[in-house]
Parts: structure tokens; sequence; C-alpha cells
């Protein structure tokens, strides 16, 4: 399978973006990692999509469903299962669900596993995983939901 964009946790909160979950940073506005013309709007009713033709990421409607998939990131292991992977940053695993949801279902399905949508809140894991999904092309890790 292969996919377009993968929902991770940035979200906007009407002021500004921040990663939302395991920390309460913020996402900036002025990283070069977004789409060109991206963020374009704080409103709420926005998310963030890791977008694998970009290599960066994009702001999208939460609401909306795009054919894009869930990414969780399963807390502190250094033990992967099969189809996950393992951030040697973060020290947690990463899984993809090949199974397009909008942003909401996607943190509602990742929670319901004991997970968490992904978190790329330093550079450095956010550098990592874009060299690990470029290196893997447009196939990347997968389970179904």
């Amino acid at each position: 399978w292969k996919w377009q964009a993968l929902w991770i946790a940035g979200r906007a909160t009407g002021s500004g973006w921040k990663w939302y979950g395991r920390t309460t940073a913020a996402l900036s506005t002025s990283d070069p990692v977004w789409y060109p013309s991206h963020p374009y709007s704080n409103n709420n009713k926005f998310c963030v999509a890791f977008y694998q033709g970009y290599q960066g990421i994009i702001q999208r409607e939460c609401s909306t469903i795009y054919t894009y998939y869930p990414m969780c990131e399963i807390s502190q292991t250094k033990t992967c299962s099969t189809g996950q992977v393992l951030s040697p940053v973060t020290n947690t695993c990463l899984r993809v669900v090949t199974s397009g949801m909008n942003w909401h279902q996607a943190k509602a399905h990742c929670e319901g596993r004991g997970e968490k949508l992904a978190v790329f809140d330093t550079k450095a894991a956010f550098d990592w995983f874009r060299s690990y999904s470029y290196s893997q092309g447009m196939l990347l890790l997968s389970a179904r939901a």
C-alpha cells in the first residue's frame, strides 16, 4: 500500500499551534518543515498531517476524511512488534494504520489502543522520521485498523 499523508498530533488552538499529547510544546509556524504557504490559519478546526510528497507538514481540517492514515506512537519501548518501527530519537515505536479517517477518528483509534498520535516535537525527531520515510519510499510500516 502507499500513503499520501499521515495524521500526527499537531493542532491549531485558535491562537497558535501546538503538539497534542505528551507535550505542551508550541509548534512553530516559522519552521521550514511546513509546506509552503502553510499554516494559513490557526483556527482550531485545523490539524497537522505529514505529507509524503513534500516531506513536511501541512494543515488540514480535522473533521474532513482524507485518505490520510493515523500514525500512532507506542510510549517508551525498546522493542517494537511486527509492523512497527523504533524511533532511535524518542525510543518509541511508530505504527501506521492503513485505514483513511479524519484527525478526530485517528486520535480516538490510537488512544483506544493505549497509544497516541505521533509527536515530532524536536527537530531531531522530525528529521529522523523524514529521513526514514524518504528512505522507505512511499512504503512505510503498516497495521490494519
